[in-house]
């Protein structure tokens, strides 16, 4: 047998062996690899690989996502719920620790948006920062879109360990549960309303704000007749918390 004939047994020999060795198992470490090579080059592929990857696996437990208007009510529904029970991921805490000094969310904003934001510890100032944002709508999305897929990731964590610890039901209350997109993962969305008059009143006073500044907030937010258009359920806070009490009962009875 020639020497070029023997030369080509054995490198087709060879890239079979290859072949046989490059299996399922390798060829999931090769596309994770690539993806870690993706997201190392762009920030914003590496927040949709880590938010993707903590996607929780759902069989029995049930989702109820609860939002409002600012200072429409949301905390005292929200509490209600505990009463009960049903454990409460609060996403505006969650919204808090991302930003925290260190974490990634917070690198990116005050290169964003620069120290003006900052306290004197380094902290965000979340009030100025607001008046930043509020009043312009770029500034605003620009901001979302640093937050919320850390805020997402944080969230389905949440979700996966209290479902390992054998909770049935949870609520997640988020102030922009449907402008984030996070309702569409929800098996039923709560929405909590009030009188707008009332919620102004109740904002100027929690927030000691001046009345343009209160309506500044509230008019930055989705309005509630497109919020209603995406809620399964509506509870009315405008009267007192004992009359909103018994909606929510009502509603848990509902839903079984």
């Amino acid at each position: 047998m020639s020497r070029k004939k023997t030369k080509q047994r054995r490198s087709s020999s060879s890239r079979r062996k290859r072949s046989a060795r490059f299996g399922e198992r390798e060829f999931v470490q090769s596309v994770w690899r690539t993806m870690e090579d993706q997201a190392r080059q762009n920030p914003a592929l590496r927040r949709l690989h880590e938010q993707l990857g903590a996607e929780p696996v759902r069989q029995s437990m049930m989702l109820i996502g609860l939002t409002g208007g600012i200072a429409s009510g949301k905390s005292l529904v929200a509490s209600f719920f505990r009463k009960r029970q049903i454990p409460v991921i609060d996403a505006d805490r969650i919204a808090r620790e991302v930003v925290k000094p260190g974490r990634p969310a917070y690198r990116e904003i005050v290169a964003v948006f620069g120290p003006v934001i900052l306290k004197r510890d380094k902290a965000i100032n979340r009030m100025r920062l607001g008046e930043v944002v509020f009043s312009n709508e770029p500034k605003r999305r620009l901001l979302e879109t640093i937050t919320h897929p850390e805020i997402l990731k944080r969230i389905n964590i949440e979700i996966r360990n209290l479902q390992k610890r054998g909770h049935k039901w949870a609520v997640v209350d988020a102030a922009l549960l449907f402008e984030s997109g996070l309702y569409k993962k929800m098996d039923k969305n709560l929405l909590v309303v009030c009188n707008p008059m009332v919620q102004l009143q109740r904002l100027m006073k929690r927030d000691k704000l001046p009345e343009p500044a209160a309506w500044a907030r509230i008019l930055s937010q989705l309005p509630t007749t497109e919020k209603q258009k995406l809620a399964d359920c509506v509870v009315d806070n405008s009267g007192t918390p004992a009359t909103t009490r018994k909606q929510v009962e009502t509603l848990l009875k509902t839903l079984g």
